[in-house]
Protein backbone atom coordinates (compact mmCIF):
# COMPACT_ATOMS: atom_id res chain seq x y z
CA UNK A 1 0.00 0.00 0.00
CA UNK A 2 0.70 3.55 -1.01
CA UNK A 3 1.19 5.88 1.82
CA UNK A 4 -1.92 8.56 1.45
CA UNK A 5 0.12 11.08 0.04
CA UNK A 6 1.13 8.67 -2.82
CA UNK A 7 -2.38 7.65 -3.35
CA UNK A 8 -3.23 11.29 -3.89
CA UNK A 9 -0.36 11.73 -5.96
CA UNK A 10 -1.68 9.09 -7.89
CA UNK A 11 -4.90 9.66 -8.16
CA UNK A 12 -4.38 13.38 -9.72
CA UNK A 13 -2.07 11.68 -11.69
CA UNK A 14 -4.59 9.57 -13.32
CA UNK A 15 -7.22 12.14 -13.61
CA UNK A 16 -4.87 14.52 -15.28
CA UNK A 17 -4.29 12.06 -17.74
CA UNK A 18 -7.63 10.95 -18.32
CA UNK A 19 -8.31 14.79 -18.81
CA UNK A 20 -5.47 15.06 -21.19
CA UNK A 21 -6.79 11.79 -23.00
CA UNK A 22 -10.34 13.51 -22.84
CA UNK A 23 -8.86 16.71 -24.34
CA UNK A 24 -6.80 14.88 -27.10
CA UNK A 25 -10.12 12.78 -28.11
CA UNK A 26 -11.96 16.04 -28.19
CA UNK A 27 -9.18 17.86 -30.67
CA UNK A 28 -8.93 14.72 -32.40
CA UNK A 29 -12.44 13.59 -32.69
CA UNK A 30 -14.57 16.15 -32.73
CA UNK A 31 -13.60 19.32 -34.21
CA UNK A 32 -13.29 17.96 -37.60
CA UNK A 33 -16.90 17.77 -37.46
CA UNK A 34 -17.40 21.08 -36.30
CA UNK A 35 -14.87 22.36 -39.11
CA UNK A 36 -17.41 20.55 -41.19
CA UNK A 37 -20.49 21.91 -40.02
CA UNK A 38 -18.90 25.33 -38.69
CA UNK A 39 -15.29 26.51 -38.93
CA UNK A 40 -16.21 29.64 -37.21
CA UNK A 41 -16.72 27.48 -33.93
CA UNK A 42 -13.81 25.42 -34.33
CA UNK A 43 -11.67 28.62 -34.36
CA UNK A 44 -13.30 29.24 -30.23
CA UNK A 45 -10.63 28.68 -28.42
CA UNK A 46 -12.16 28.26 -24.87
CA UNK A 47 -12.72 23.98 -25.61
CA UNK A 48 -11.01 23.11 -22.29
CA UNK A 49 -14.07 23.14 -20.04
CA UNK A 50 -16.32 22.42 -22.94
CA UNK A 51 -14.35 19.71 -23.75
CA UNK A 52 -16.53 17.22 -22.10
CA UNK A 53 -19.93 18.35 -23.52
CA UNK A 54 -18.66 18.81 -26.89
CA UNK A 55 -18.36 14.70 -26.94
CA UNK A 56 -22.07 14.39 -27.12
CA UNK A 57 -22.42 17.31 -29.45
CA UNK A 58 -19.45 15.98 -31.32
CA UNK A 59 -21.17 12.81 -31.90
CA UNK A 60 -24.37 14.81 -33.36
CA UNK A 61 -22.63 16.95 -35.63
CA UNK A 62 -21.65 13.73 -36.97
CA UNK A 63 -25.09 13.17 -38.27
CA UNK A 64 -25.60 16.46 -39.05
CA UNK A 65 -22.63 16.60 -41.49
CA UNK A 66 -23.71 13.77 -42.98
CA UNK A 67 -26.52 16.03 -43.84
CA UNK A 68 -24.97 18.75 -45.23
CA UNK A 69 -22.44 16.10 -46.73
CA UNK A 70 -22.08 17.88 -49.94
CA UNK A 71 -20.47 14.45 -51.08
CA UNK A 72 -23.68 13.25 -52.90
CA UNK A 73 -24.41 16.38 -53.95
CA UNK A 74 -20.86 16.72 -55.29
CA UNK A 75 -21.64 12.93 -56.73
CA UNK A 76 -24.38 15.28 -58.48
CA UNK A 77 -22.23 17.25 -60.23
CA UNK A 78 -20.30 15.11 -60.78
CA UNK A 79 -22.54 13.23 -63.61
CA UNK A 80 -23.38 16.92 -64.52
CA UNK A 81 -20.05 17.57 -65.26
CA UNK A 82 -19.61 13.77 -66.68
CA UNK A 83 -22.30 15.57 -69.22
CA UNK A 84 -20.67 18.34 -70.04
CA UNK A 85 -17.64 16.44 -70.37
CA UNK A 86 -17.04 16.67 -74.10
CA UNK A 87 -14.01 14.44 -74.18
CA UNK A 88 -16.53 11.72 -75.51
CA UNK A 89 -17.80 14.42 -77.68
CA UNK A 90 -14.19 15.14 -78.60
CA UNK A 91 -13.60 12.03 -78.91
CA UNK A 92 -16.47 12.32 -81.93
CA UNK A 93 -14.29 15.27 -83.70
CA UNK A 94 -11.55 12.77 -83.47
CA UNK A 95 -13.66 10.31 -85.87
CA UNK A 96 -13.99 13.01 -87.91
CA UNK A 97 -10.57 14.55 -87.65
CA UNK A 98 -10.00 10.95 -88.73
CA UNK A 99 -12.30 11.16 -91.78
CA UNK A 100 -10.21 14.62 -92.70
CA UNK A 101 -7.82 12.72 -92.25
CA UNK A 102 -7.79 11.73 -95.75
CA UNK A 103 -4.24 11.78 -96.43
CA UNK A 104 -4.71 9.35 -98.89
CA UNK A 105 -7.68 10.98 -100.19
CA UNK A 106 -5.15 14.48 -99.90
CA UNK A 107 -3.08 12.04 -102.23
CA UNK A 108 -6.19 11.91 -104.34
CA UNK A 109 -6.25 15.71 -105.06
CA UNK A 110 -2.36 15.86 -105.72
CA UNK A 111 -3.58 13.74 -108.94
CA UNK A 112 -6.31 15.65 -109.79
CA UNK A 113 -4.00 18.36 -108.67
CA UNK A 114 -2.22 17.45 -111.48
CA UNK A 115 -4.83 17.39 -113.75
CA UNK A 116 -5.64 20.88 -113.13
CA UNK A 117 -1.70 21.17 -113.50
CA UNK A 118 -2.15 21.44 -117.30
CA UNK A 119 -0.38 24.77 -118.01
CA UNK A 120 0.09 23.48 -121.47
CA UNK A 121 -3.95 23.15 -121.46
CA UNK A 122 -4.05 26.93 -119.31
CA UNK A 123 -1.93 27.85 -122.85
CA UNK A 124 -4.97 25.94 -124.24
CA UNK A 125 -7.34 28.80 -123.21
CA UNK A 126 -4.97 31.35 -124.62
CA UNK A 127 -5.59 29.40 -128.11
CA UNK A 128 -9.54 29.58 -127.61
CA UNK A 129 -9.18 33.04 -128.37
CA UNK A 130 -8.05 32.30 -132.19
CA UNK A 131 -10.51 29.56 -131.68
CA UNK A 132 -13.19 32.08 -131.57
CA UNK A 133 -12.29 33.31 -134.25
CA UNK A 134 -13.77 32.29 -137.61
CA UNK A 135 -10.57 30.85 -138.38
CA UNK A 136 -10.78 27.54 -136.14
CA UNK A 137 -14.53 27.80 -135.61
CA UNK A 138 -15.34 24.67 -138.29
CA UNK A 139 -12.22 22.24 -137.56
CA UNK A 140 -13.62 20.03 -140.66
CA UNK A 141 -11.26 19.26 -143.42
CA UNK A 142 -11.65 23.03 -145.63
CA UNK A 143 -10.47 24.52 -142.00
CA UNK A 144 -10.40 28.14 -142.46
CA UNK A 145 -7.22 30.02 -142.69
CA UNK A 146 -6.09 32.44 -139.85
CA UNK A 147 -5.21 35.74 -141.24
CA UNK A 148 -2.93 37.34 -140.39
CA UNK A 149 -1.40 40.71 -139.36
CA UNK A 150 -3.44 43.52 -137.20
CA UNK A 151 -6.25 43.58 -139.65
CA UNK A 152 -7.31 42.42 -143.31
CA UNK A 153 -10.59 42.67 -145.24
CA UNK A 154 -13.98 40.93 -145.60
CA UNK A 155 -15.14 39.85 -149.00
CA UNK A 156 -18.68 39.75 -149.72
CA UNK A 157 -21.73 39.92 -152.18
CA UNK A 158 -25.33 41.81 -152.80
CA UNK A 159 -26.86 38.66 -154.41
CA UNK A 160 -30.34 37.87 -155.26
CA UNK A 161 -32.25 34.85 -155.89
CA UNK A 162 -33.33 31.60 -154.04
CA UNK A 163 -29.75 30.49 -154.38
CA UNK A 164 -28.11 33.44 -152.63
CA UNK A 165 -26.99 31.46 -149.74
CA UNK A 166 -25.40 28.65 -151.39
CA UNK A 167 -23.44 31.09 -153.96
CA UNK A 168 -22.00 33.08 -151.25
CA UNK A 169 -20.95 30.18 -149.46
CA UNK A 170 -19.32 28.42 -152.84
CA UNK A 171 -17.89 32.38 -152.82
CA UNK A 172 -15.65 31.70 -149.90
CA UNK A 173 -11.98 32.33 -150.44
CA UNK A 174 -11.74 29.23 -147.43
CA UNK A 175 -11.51 31.58 -144.86
CA UNK A 176 -14.03 32.30 -141.87
CA UNK A 177 -16.63 34.78 -142.30
CA UNK A 178 -17.85 34.33 -138.47
CA UNK A 179 -17.98 38.11 -136.77
CA UNK A 180 -18.50 39.99 -140.09
CA UNK A 181 -20.16 43.22 -140.59
CA UNK A 182 -23.66 41.15 -141.95
CA UNK A 183 -24.80 38.35 -143.50
CA UNK A 184 -23.29 38.78 -147.03
CA UNK A 185 -19.64 37.90 -146.05
CA UNK A 186 -17.93 35.05 -147.71
CA UNK A 187 -14.78 34.99 -146.06
CA UNK A 188 -11.81 37.09 -145.43
CA UNK A 189 -8.01 38.14 -146.78
CA UNK A 190 -5.00 40.06 -145.18
CA UNK A 191 -4.31 42.05 -148.40
CA UNK A 192 -5.83 44.04 -151.27
CA UNK A 193 -4.00 42.05 -153.81
CA UNK A 194 -5.92 38.92 -152.40
CA UNK A 195 -8.86 40.73 -152.30
CA UNK A 196 -8.51 41.78 -155.65
CA UNK A 197 -7.77 38.48 -157.08
CA UNK A 198 -10.81 37.29 -155.70
CA UNK A 199 -12.73 40.14 -157.34
CA UNK A 200 -11.19 39.26 -160.56
CA UNK A 201 -12.66 35.45 -159.52
CA UNK A 202 -16.02 35.93 -159.86
CA UNK A 203 -16.66 39.03 -161.28
CA UNK A 204 -17.30 37.57 -164.64
CA UNK A 205 -17.86 33.95 -165.74
CA UNK A 206 -17.09 32.86 -169.54
CA UNK A 207 -14.82 33.10 -172.56
CA UNK A 208 -12.16 35.81 -172.53
CA UNK A 209 -12.38 38.89 -174.56
CA UNK A 210 -9.32 39.92 -176.58
CA UNK A 211 -6.94 42.02 -174.38
CA UNK A 212 -7.49 45.67 -175.14
CA UNK A 213 -4.42 47.84 -177.00
CA UNK A 214 -3.56 51.09 -175.82
CA UNK A 215 -4.49 52.44 -179.37
CA UNK A 216 -6.69 51.27 -182.15
CA UNK A 217 -5.23 48.15 -183.58
CA UNK A 218 -6.14 46.11 -186.94
CA UNK A 219 -8.74 44.27 -184.97
CA UNK A 220 -11.78 42.28 -186.29
CA UNK A 221 -15.63 42.83 -184.88
CA UNK A 222 -15.67 40.91 -182.56
CA UNK A 223 -19.34 39.06 -182.21
CA UNK A 224 -19.25 36.33 -179.90
CA UNK A 225 -20.38 35.47 -176.39
CA UNK A 226 -20.22 38.16 -173.56
CA UNK A 227 -18.73 36.85 -170.48
CA UNK A 228 -21.48 37.19 -168.09
CA UNK A 229 -21.19 38.78 -164.68
CA UNK A 230 -21.50 36.35 -161.92
CA UNK A 231 -22.42 33.96 -164.50
CA UNK A 232 -21.19 30.94 -162.54
CA UNK A 233 -23.23 31.53 -159.43
CA UNK A 234 -26.57 31.70 -162.18
CA UNK A 235 -25.26 28.96 -163.21
CA UNK A 236 -24.63 26.95 -160.43
CA UNK A 237 -27.22 28.36 -158.00
CA UNK A 238 -29.57 30.51 -160.02
CA UNK A 239 -28.32 33.56 -157.87
CA UNK A 240 -27.74 37.05 -159.52
CA UNK A 241 -24.77 38.94 -158.63
CA UNK A 242 -25.41 42.85 -157.71
CA UNK A 243 -22.06 43.52 -156.76
CA UNK A 244 -19.05 42.63 -154.90
CA UNK A 245 -17.51 44.18 -151.67
CA UNK A 246 -14.54 44.84 -150.30
CA UNK A 247 -14.58 46.07 -146.34
CA UNK A 248 -12.09 46.66 -144.04
CA UNK A 249 -11.60 44.68 -140.74
CA UNK A 250 -9.19 45.26 -137.64
CA UNK A 251 -8.26 42.24 -135.64
CA UNK A 252 -11.04 42.66 -133.52
CA UNK A 253 -13.42 42.13 -136.12
CA UNK A 254 -14.46 45.68 -136.31
CA UNK A 255 -15.27 47.51 -139.23
CA UNK A 256 -12.40 49.39 -141.35
CA UNK A 257 -12.94 52.22 -143.72
CA UNK A 258 -10.59 52.20 -146.26
CA UNK A 259 -8.61 54.71 -147.87
CA UNK A 260 -8.93 54.09 -151.65
CA UNK A 261 -6.24 55.07 -153.68
CA UNK A 262 -7.07 57.53 -156.73
CA UNK A 263 -5.26 55.40 -159.05
CA UNK A 264 -6.42 52.26 -160.35
CA UNK A 265 -3.33 50.81 -161.12
CA UNK A 266 -2.53 50.55 -157.49
CA UNK A 267 -5.53 48.20 -157.16
CA UNK A 268 -4.72 46.12 -160.44
CA UNK A 269 -4.85 42.62 -159.07
CA UNK A 270 -1.76 40.86 -160.18
CA UNK A 271 -1.73 38.39 -163.24
CA UNK A 272 -4.73 39.98 -165.37
CA UNK A 273 -4.92 41.72 -168.15
CA UNK A 274 -6.91 44.97 -166.55
CA UNK A 275 -6.34 48.38 -168.38
CA UNK A 276 -7.00 50.98 -165.57
CA UNK A 277 -9.42 53.15 -167.33
CA UNK A 278 -11.46 56.22 -166.47
CA UNK A 279 -15.21 57.26 -167.72
CA UNK A 280 -15.50 60.21 -168.97
CA UNK A 281 -18.82 61.31 -168.08
CA UNK A 282 -19.76 61.83 -164.32
CA UNK A 283 -21.90 58.89 -164.36
CA UNK A 284 -23.08 56.55 -166.57
CA UNK A 285 -25.37 53.40 -166.58
CA UNK A 286 -24.07 50.22 -166.83
CA UNK A 287 -25.42 47.03 -168.47
CA UNK A 288 -25.48 43.27 -167.58
CA UNK A 289 -25.12 42.39 -171.34
CA UNK A 290 -24.33 43.89 -174.39
CA UNK A 291 -26.69 45.02 -177.29
CA UNK A 292 -26.55 46.44 -180.48
CA UNK A 293 -28.00 49.82 -179.31
CA UNK A 294 -27.43 51.36 -176.26
CA UNK A 295 -30.92 50.72 -173.41
CA UNK A 296 -32.23 52.88 -171.85
CA UNK A 297 -30.82 53.83 -168.44
CA UNK A 298 -34.14 52.68 -166.47
CA UNK A 299 -32.52 48.86 -167.80
CA UNK A 300 -29.23 49.45 -166.56
CA UNK A 301 -27.66 46.57 -163.85
CA UNK A 302 -25.50 48.81 -162.18
CA UNK A 303 -24.19 52.88 -161.85
CA UNK A 304 -20.43 53.73 -163.07
CA UNK A 305 -19.49 56.89 -161.41
CA UNK A 306 -16.21 58.92 -162.61
CA UNK A 307 -15.34 59.15 -158.47
CA UNK A 308 -14.64 55.73 -158.29
CA UNK A 309 -12.11 53.39 -160.05
CA UNK A 310 -12.59 51.67 -163.48
CA UNK A 311 -10.63 48.48 -165.23
CA UNK A 312 -11.69 47.87 -168.71
CA UNK A 313 -11.19 43.57 -169.57
CA UNK A 314 -12.09 43.98 -173.58
CA UNK A 315 -14.12 44.92 -176.28
CA UNK A 316 -16.73 43.10 -178.26
CA UNK A 317 -19.01 44.15 -180.96
CA UNK A 318 -23.38 43.83 -181.19
CA UNK A 319 -24.63 44.36 -184.90
CA UNK A 320 -28.01 44.54 -186.16
CA UNK A 321 -29.45 45.22 -190.03
CA UNK A 322 -32.31 46.69 -189.42
CA UNK A 323 -31.78 49.73 -191.71
CA UNK A 324 -30.42 47.80 -194.31
CA UNK A 325 -26.63 47.80 -193.63
CA UNK A 326 -24.87 46.11 -190.71
CA UNK A 327 -24.53 48.64 -187.90
CA UNK A 328 -22.43 47.58 -185.10
CA UNK A 329 -21.76 48.96 -181.23
CA UNK A 330 -18.73 48.40 -179.76
CA UNK A 331 -19.04 47.82 -175.92
CA UNK A 332 -16.67 47.88 -173.25
CA UNK A 333 -16.12 44.98 -170.78
CA UNK A 334 -15.55 46.81 -167.20
CA UNK A 335 -15.31 46.51 -163.58
CA UNK A 336 -16.21 49.64 -161.58
CA UNK A 337 -15.51 50.68 -158.45
CA UNK A 338 -17.97 52.48 -156.22
CA UNK A 339 -16.65 52.90 -152.43
CA UNK A 340 -16.62 49.15 -151.25
CA UNK A 341 -18.91 48.32 -154.25
CA UNK A 342 -17.68 46.28 -157.34
CA UNK A 343 -20.03 46.10 -160.46
CA UNK A 344 -18.87 43.86 -163.42
CA UNK A 345 -20.62 44.82 -166.56
CA UNK A 346 -21.22 46.61 -169.96
CA UNK A 347 -20.59 50.92 -171.11
CA UNK A 348 -21.07 51.65 -174.71
CA UNK A 349 -16.87 52.01 -175.59
CA UNK A 350 -17.46 55.64 -176.28
CA UNK A 351 -17.61 56.24 -172.71
CA UNK A 352 -14.36 54.95 -171.46
CA UNK A 353 -10.64 55.90 -171.80
CA UNK A 354 -7.82 54.25 -170.81
CA UNK A 355 -5.58 56.10 -168.38
CA UNK A 356 -2.42 55.37 -170.51
CA UNK A 357 -3.60 55.89 -173.78
CA UNK A 358 -3.74 59.17 -173.42
CA UNK A 359 -1.40 61.79 -176.40
CA UNK A 360 0.10 65.15 -175.32
CA UNK A 361 2.14 67.66 -177.03
CA UNK A 362 4.74 69.72 -175.53
CA UNK A 363 2.89 70.22 -171.87
CA UNK A 364 -0.13 67.76 -169.56
CA UNK A 365 -2.73 70.10 -171.60
CA UNK A 366 -4.26 69.65 -174.37
CA UNK A 367 -4.42 65.71 -174.18
CA UNK A 368 -6.13 63.33 -177.05
CA UNK A 369 -7.39 59.98 -177.19
CA UNK A 370 -9.01 57.78 -179.72
CA UNK A 371 -11.71 55.47 -179.22
CA UNK A 372 -13.32 52.59 -181.43
CA UNK A 373 -16.48 53.12 -180.69
CA UNK A 374 -18.52 50.78 -183.42
CA UNK A 375 -19.06 50.61 -187.56
CA UNK A 376 -21.65 51.66 -190.19
CA UNK A 377 -21.55 49.59 -193.52
CA UNK A 378 -17.91 49.50 -194.54
CA UNK A 379 -16.73 52.51 -192.09
CA UNK A 380 -15.36 52.27 -189.14
CA UNK A 381 -16.43 54.69 -186.26
CA UNK A 382 -13.86 56.51 -183.78
CA UNK A 383 -14.39 58.79 -180.77
CA UNK A 384 -11.42 61.77 -180.83
CA UNK A 385 -11.70 62.61 -176.73
CA UNK A 386 -9.80 65.64 -175.70
CA UNK A 387 -9.13 67.55 -172.47
CA UNK A 388 -8.15 71.41 -173.07
CA UNK A 389 -5.98 73.93 -171.47
CA UNK A 390 -9.01 74.69 -169.84
CA UNK A 391 -10.16 71.79 -168.35
CA UNK A 392 -12.69 71.40 -171.15
CA UNK A 393 -13.46 67.79 -172.66
CA UNK A 394 -14.94 67.83 -176.77
CA UNK A 395 -15.95 64.91 -178.88
CA UNK A 396 -15.65 64.50 -182.53
CA UNK A 397 -16.59 61.51 -184.45
CA UNK A 398 -14.01 60.06 -186.72
CA UNK A 399 -14.46 57.85 -189.69
CA UNK A 400 -12.18 55.69 -191.85
CA UNK A 401 -12.89 52.89 -194.12
CA UNK A 402 -12.61 49.46 -192.36
CA UNK A 403 -10.15 46.89 -193.27
CA UNK A 404 -11.98 44.15 -194.12
CA UNK A 405 -14.59 43.01 -191.15
CA UNK A 406 -11.56 44.89 -188.94
CA UNK A 407 -11.44 48.26 -187.64
CA UNK A 408 -7.94 49.69 -189.08
CA UNK A 409 -5.04 50.90 -187.27
CA UNK A 410 -4.60 54.20 -185.97
CA UNK A 411 -1.76 56.62 -184.92
CA UNK A 412 -2.56 59.62 -182.84
CA UNK A 413 -0.01 62.58 -182.40
CA UNK A 414 -0.97 65.78 -180.59
CA UNK A 415 1.23 69.00 -181.87
CA UNK A 416 0.55 72.13 -179.49
CA UNK A 417 -3.25 72.51 -180.35
CA UNK A 418 -3.59 70.26 -183.18
CA UNK A 419 -4.48 66.36 -183.08
CA UNK A 420 -3.19 64.47 -186.32
CA UNK A 421 -4.61 61.37 -187.05
CA UNK A 422 -3.44 58.47 -189.20
CA UNK A 423 -5.31 55.33 -190.15
CA UNK A 424 -4.16 52.46 -192.45
CA UNK A 425 -4.95 52.73 -195.83
CA UNK A 426 -6.25 56.08 -195.58
CA UNK A 427 -4.88 59.67 -195.98
CA UNK A 428 -4.55 61.20 -192.18
CA UNK A 429 -6.83 64.09 -190.63
CA UNK A 430 -6.14 66.92 -188.65
CA UNK A 431 -8.59 68.49 -186.00
CA UNK A 432 -8.31 71.82 -183.74
CA UNK A 433 -8.17 70.60 -179.81
CA UNK A 434 -10.91 73.30 -178.70
CA UNK A 435 -14.29 73.60 -178.62
CA UNK A 436 -15.05 73.22 -181.82
CA UNK A 437 -14.63 69.94 -182.01
CA UNK A 438 -18.12 69.38 -180.32
CA UNK A 439 -20.28 70.84 -183.55
CA UNK A 440 -21.46 68.30 -185.59
CA UNK A 441 -19.92 67.32 -189.13
CA UNK A 442 -22.20 68.04 -192.20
Amino acid sequence: MLPAPSRRAATLLHTGLALALALVLTLVGAPPAKADAKTPQASQPKPDPKASKPDPKASKPDPKASKPKPDPKASKPDPKASKPKPDPKASKPDPKASKPKPDPKASQPDPKASKPKPDPKASQPKQPAPMTTKSDAPATPPAPVPVPGAGGYWLGARLLGPGATAALAAMSPGTASDGGPDSAIAGQVASMPEAMAWIARWAFAGPSLPAPTLEPADAPLHAGPAPVPGGELYRKHHAILQALTIRGRNQDNSPRTIRWPDSAAELTPPGVAWLPAVLLAERAPMFSAPSHRVPPASERYALARRSGSLWLLGHLDRCSAETGQIVCLRWAQVIARDGDEFHAGYLPASQVALVDGWRRGAGATPRAQLIASGTAGTRAQFVLVARTRDGGLHRRTIEAPMTGDAYPAAKLRVDGEWATIEFAGAPPQRVALDASMDARVR
